[in-house]
């Protein structure tokens, strides 16, 4: 299947990236810089598009003859709401635009838990409850959903909680602070997290990208089990030979076994 990818070079894309040639994928990817597609080690076979969201020009090149669009690339920080919209919104509505020159078979967007917005304690949410952000964020990554929504391309919308795995930036300060003996935990450790695995995303997003019968729907891809915030520092501390409690106070000891990765496949029930 021929495949193009936006934010192929990030770190949830390079995973994707990964995953579509290991099962045989034609895969095209929009790069602003060559050279980190090279130091992935798969630039040699993928076609490489360079250029941005910001770039009409580019954007119709790399969606010219896919089968489906993934739009993975976005921006996680900004300095205002109005760079969120920027990159987020408003990319989103230029790939859109590409992608209905020459309409692919499927465009699957993957957005964040964070558009859905924030859950109460014991009461996870589902496919079914209306979206409410209350970040900057999740307000543009939902803003991005409705355009998605409106498009007359067959769409899919997958939206990740927590992501974990090899290149990660963020998780991978908490794994620094542990060797640091410094982990800080929100109040008493108890908050409720939902995480996925990299690897386990990818798989998650290609199958509803491929399945028939997610057209317009929208899907949570997380592990079944819900973590803590004090058990994912105690994991991060076993990762890192440190036993970690929840008020960051640390003691050496020997690793006991690696952060849950194991490979679970599938997202959850659509809504539409």
């Amino acid at each position: 299947m021929k495949a193009f990818v936006t934010g192929g070079t990030g770190f949830v894309g390079a995973h994707l990236v990964r995953a579509l040639l290991e099962r045989g994928d034609e895969v095209r990817c929009l790069v602003r810089d060559p050279a980190k597609a090279g130091a992935l080690g798969w630039s040699s076979a993928v076609e490489l598009v360079r250029g941005d969201l910001d770039d009409a020009r580019a954007l119709r090149e790399g969606c010219a003859g896919a089968e489906v669009v993934y739009h993975v690339a976005g921006r996680v920080s900004a300095p205002s709401p109005a760079a969120f919209m920027a990159a987020n919104r408003d990319g989103t509505a230029r790939v859109l635009e590409a992608a209905a020159v020459e309409p692919p078979r499927r465009l699957l967007y993957v957005s964040s838990l964070a558009a859905a917005g924030p859950t109460l304690p014991g009461q996870p949410i589902d496919e079914s409850r209306p979206p409410a952000p209350v970040t900057p964020y999740g307000r543009s990554k939902l803003s991005a959903e409705l355009l998605v929504r409106a498009t007359p391309v067959p769409w899919t919308i997958v939206r990740p909680p927590t992501v974990y795995g090899e290149r990660d930036r963020e998780l991978f300060k908490l794994f620094k602070l542990a060797r640091a003996a410094v982990v800080p935990v929100f109040g008493d450790g108890s908050q409720e997290l939902s995480v996925i695995y990299a690897a386990d995303l990818a798989d998650a997003v290609i199958a509803a990208a491929t399945a028939q019968g997610s057209v317009g729907a929208v899907y949570y891809a997380a592990h079944p089990s819900v973590t803590t915030s004090r058990e994912l520092v105690r994991a991060i501390g076993r990762a890192v030979a440190a036993s970690v409690d929840w008020r960051g106070a640390t003691r050496s000891c020997r690793p006991t076994r690696r952060p849950n990765s194991s490979r679970r496949r599938g997202p959850a029930a659509p809504t539409r």
